[in-house]
């Protein structure tokens, strides 16, 4: 088998197997981080919640939604008290320690450029 055929093969094969675990098309991912945007930015409703990947476990994913939503919530101004337990609401306020800093470094390094 050619390098050229056997480089096709391959292709369709990852086509079929990305097709098969339900990941779409780059212009897909673009379409949900902008819809996504313009939730955080209050301009439109928050985006359905992606499937859960094969091979994942169900319960953990599950649990990964949920502080998703919990973040959401508390960036949009939509918590509302007793929403979270005592661990979630330790877990996003270290996230969002994390995405402060993190914004912060990067706002430094870039005026150092």
């Amino acid at each position: 088998m050619s390098i050229q055929r056997r480089l096709r093969h391959l292709e369709r094969q990852a086509r079929a197997q990305a097709a098969r675990a339900g990941k779409g098309s780059p212009s897909d991912l673009f379409t949900r981080i902008d819809q996504y945007t313009a939730y955080l930015r209050g301009q439109g409703p928050r985006p359905p919640d992606p499937p859960c990947p094969p091979g994942f476990d169900p319960a953990a994913w599950e649990n990964t939604l949920r502080l998703n939503h919990r973040l959401d919530f508390r960036f949009t101004g939509e918590l509302r008290e007793g929403q979270m337990t005592e661990a979630e609401y330790r877990c996003v306020a270290e996230y969002l320690q994390i995405f402060r800093s993190t914004a912060e470094r990067s706002r430094r390094l870039a005026r150092e450029d």
